[in-house]
């Protein structure tokens, strides 16, 4: 996916070029002509948004059947009596039970 971000670019005094953008604040990138110049920021704001997408992923659960619910109701009646202790594979089953095949 395609995402367009504004870059301001500067030649700097010592003769090289400098990319920066108030929308990613952590784009930084230099070269020594300009095209250079973008093509390091490509790559830079392409990594910085595979990072920032790799943050926001849930955590991997190594072993299912390990994961279970712990009883955090407020105000209501909690975990089904036949779901206490329960581990997810169960809970899994017992939600999807006749849908589908």
């Amino acid at each position: 996916m395609e995402r367009i971000v504004r870059l301001r670019i500067e030649r700097q005094p010592e003769g090289v070029w400098l990319a920066t953008s108030e929308e990613m604040p952590d784009l930084v990138a230099q070269g020594r002509t300009v095209t250079e110049t973008l093509e390091i920021a490509r790559d830079v704001a392409r990594k910085l948004l595979e990072a920032q997408s790799e943050q926001r992923s849930p955590p991997e659960i190594d072993d299912a059947e390990s994961f279970s619910l712990r009883d955090a109701s407020v105000g209501g009646r909690g975990l089904q009596p036949a779901f206490r202790g329960a581990g997810w594979g169960r809970i899994r089953d017992s939600a999807y039970e006749g849908r589908g095949s």
